[in-house]
C-alpha cells in the first residue's frame, strides 16, 4: 500500500469510525430507557458490546494508518529538503531545466559521445554552464534522480514497509528475564523489597555497501540512444535489484556462505533471528489453522505482513468451507486474516525458504542511507561503459516477538 493509498484508507476508517460511534451512542441512550424487558437489554448491551469492540479495532487501525503516513511523509520531506537545498546551491529557478526531457535527452547523447567517466562529467557540466548553472553539484537530470529514488518508494515492496530510522548503526536492548523476578511487586510493610534481576541482551544492527554492477559495450548505449533505453534500464533496474536483494536478505538469507567476500551480512533473516525475536513453528496439512497460530504467537504491536510463495497463496484462496471458499474470489483476503499486505517474491519459491513468514514493519530496523549512490566509467582498453549503483544499508528485527516462521513439513 503507498502513500496516497494509506490516505484513502485512513479517510474511510476515520468515516467508519464517525458511523460506529454514532451507532454506539444511539446504544447508550436506548440501555438508559426503564421500559426495556430483561430480553432487550440483554440484547442492547450485547450490542454494545460489540459496536465498543469495532470502535476499538477502528482506532487502533487509524492509530497505525496515522504513525505509518507520519513516517513516509517525513522521509518524503527529508528527501524534498536535500534537493531544495542543492537546487538554491546550483542555480535556483534555472535548476528547472534538469527537470525536462530536453536534460535526459542531452545526458544521453553525451553518454553516447564521451563514453562515459570524466569526460562524461566535465561535458555534462559545460551543458549546464550553458544552460546558466554555473556551480553545478547535480551532475544528473531530475528524470534520472527519481528513477533512482522510485525503487524506495514503490508501492508493494517489503522494503518499503521496514522502520527506517536514518541512524548509521542502531544498538537494541531487552531483558530477556520474564519470569516472576523481573516483574513488578508489591510491598508489605516491615518487609525489605526484592531487587529487580534484569538479564539483557545486546544487539547491534550495522550497515555495509551493497551493490549492483554491470558493463555494456559502447556499441549498445549508441544504439541506444534514441530512445533512452539504455538510461532507463541502468537507472531502474540496477536499483530495483538491489531491492530485491535486500528484502530476500532481511527475510531468508542471501543464500551465499558466510564466509563469502560479497556475502550480505548487514540484514539479518528473519528466519535465522534468535527465538527471542521470532517464533518457528511446523506446518500441518491445515495451512489456515497454521497462518492463525503462527500469528497468535507475535505480541509486537504494529502492521503485520505475510510472506509466502504464489503456490501457497493460491492454496490459501482455495482453502474449503463446507463446500464453498472461506474467502471468495474478490475478497480481501489480506485483511480477512489480519495483515495489512501479503506479499509474494520471487525467493519464496526457493528450497531454503520456508511455507511463510509473518512480521511487524516497524520491528525490522533499518540502519545506513537512504539513497543510492550511482557511478559510471568507461574502460578504454574494452572500449566498454561501467555502472555501479550501492546503498550503505543493515537492518535486523529490534522487537522481541516481532516475527513466526511457519517451516515446511519434515519429509
Amino acid at each position: 500500500m503507498n502513500l496516497a493509498d494509506k490516505r484513502e484508507a485512513l479517510q474511510e476508517k476515520r468515516k467508519e469510525l464517525e458511523k460506529v460511534v454514532k451507532e454506539k451512542e444511539t446504544v447508550t441512550l436506548k440501555l438508559k430507557e426503564v421500559t426495556l424487558t430483561d430480553n432487550q437489554l440483554a440484547e442492547l448491551e450485547e450490542e454494545a458490546s460489540r459496536v465498543a469492540a469495532a470502535v476499538d479495532e477502528l482506532e487502533t487501525t487509524i492509530s497505525a494508518l496515522s504513525e505509518d503516513i507520519t513516517n513516509e511523509e517525513k522521509s518524503l520531506d527529508a528527501i524534498a529538503k536535500r534537493v531544495k537545498e542543492k537546487n538554491e546551491k546550483t542555480g535556483g529557478s534555472k535548476m528547472k531545466y534538469l527537470q525536462t526531457k530536453e536534460a535526459v535527452k542531452d545526458f544521453a547523447e553525451l553518454l553516447a559521445k564521451t563514453g562515459g567517466g570524466e569526460k562524461l562529467k566535465q561535458a555534462w557540466s559545460n551543458q549546464l554552464k550553458e544552460k546558466g548553472i554555473t556551480n553545478p553539484e547535480v551532475l544528473l537530470p531530475q528524470a534520472v534522480v527519481t528513477s533512482i529514488t522510485d525503487a524506495f518508494e514503490k508501492s508493494g515492496s517489503i522494503f518499503a514497509t521496514f522502520n527506517h530510522t536514518g541512524l548509521t548503526m542502531l544498538k537494541v536492548m531487552h531483558n530477556t528475564n520474564t519470569d516472576d523476578s523481573s516483574r513488578a511487586k508489591g510491598h508489605k510493610r516491615g518487609k525489605t523489597k526484592t531487587e529487580q534481576e534484569i538479564t539483557l541482551a545486546p544487539k547491534e544492527i550495522r550497515a555495509q555497501y551493497i551493490f549492483k554492477y554491470i558493463t555494456l559495450d559502447k556499441e549498445t548505449i549508441r544504439e541506444q540512444r534514441d530512445t533512452n533505453a539504455l538510461i532507463n534500464y541502468v537507472l531502474s533496474e540496477l536499483p530495483n535489484r538491489i531491492i530485491s536483494e535486500i528484502e530476500r536478505a532481511a527475510m531468508i538469507g542471501d543464500g551465499r556462505a558466510s564466509n563469502d567476500d560479497e556475502h550480505i551480512h548487514s540484514y539479518e533473516a528473519i528466519i535465522s533471528s534468535d527465538l527471542a525475536y521470532k517464533s518457528t513453528q511446523e506446518e500441518t496439512t491445515n495451512l489456515l489453522e497454521d497462518l492463525v497460530k503462527m500469528d497468535a504467537t507475535i505480541t509486537a504491536d504494529g502492521a503485520r505482513y505475510l510472506v509466502v510463495s504464489r503456490t501457497t497463496l493460491a492454496d490459501l484462496k482455495l482453502t474449503s468451507n463446507s463446500g464453498g471458499l472461506v474467502f471468495p474470489i474478490g475478497s480481501d483476503m489480506a485483511s480477512a486474516l489480519g495483515y495489512e499486505a501479503i506479499f509474494t517474491p520471487d525467493f519464496m519459491a526457493l528450497d531454503a525458504a520456508p511455507k511463510a513468514i509473518e512480521y511487524v514493519g516497524n520491528a525490522y530496523k533499518v540502519v545506513g542511507d537512504d539513497v543510492m549512490d550511482s557511478y559510471e566509467d568507461f574502460t578504454l582498453s574494452q572500449n566498454k561503459n561501467e555502472y555501479l549503483m550501492e546503498i550503505y544499508s543493515g537492518g535486523g528485527l529490534g522487537t522481541f516477538k516481532s516475527a513466526a516462521v511457519l517451516t515446511k513439513a519434515t519429509p
